[in-house]
């Protein structure tokens, strides 16, 4: 995210992976008053799951981007994914949790990764 630039919006939170492309971002208009939540990312396992946070300070909700890669382990995925909502939820009681991203996961499909 060093080198990218959109007018009128700021990296609210993202997940950089070390080596090579890729992670996870969210972009916020300049005028929306977020906060950070660093700790959100320590639930990132490169190649599995990269997740970041914001909460929205005066709507009592957090936005929360996760990106699960295909050749990664999907049982991590999910754990982490629940750690980090547990997480969050033992922080403070949000009104609305709003779980976006890729998990590459077809769920139009009926397989077992899909029900889960």
């Amino acid at each position: 995210m060093r080198n990218f630039h959109l007018y009128n919006y700021i990296d609210g939170s993202s997940f950089c992976r070390t080596m090579g492309y890729g992670g996870v971002s969210i972009l916020v208009n300049s005028g929306v008053n977020i906060e950070e939540l660093p700790e959100v990312k320590l639930f990132s396992v490169v190649r599995n799951i990269e997740i970041a946070a914001i909460p929205i300070k005066n709507k009592n909700a957090i936005i929360v981007i996760v990106y699960g890669a295909p050749s990664g382990n999907f049982e991590v995925f999910l754990e982490r994914v629940e750690d980090a909502l547990t997480w969050l939820a033992g922080r403070r009681r949000f009104e609305h949790i709003y779980l976006i991203g890729d998990f590459n996961v077809d769920f139009f499909e009926n397989t077992q990764t899909a029900r889960r």
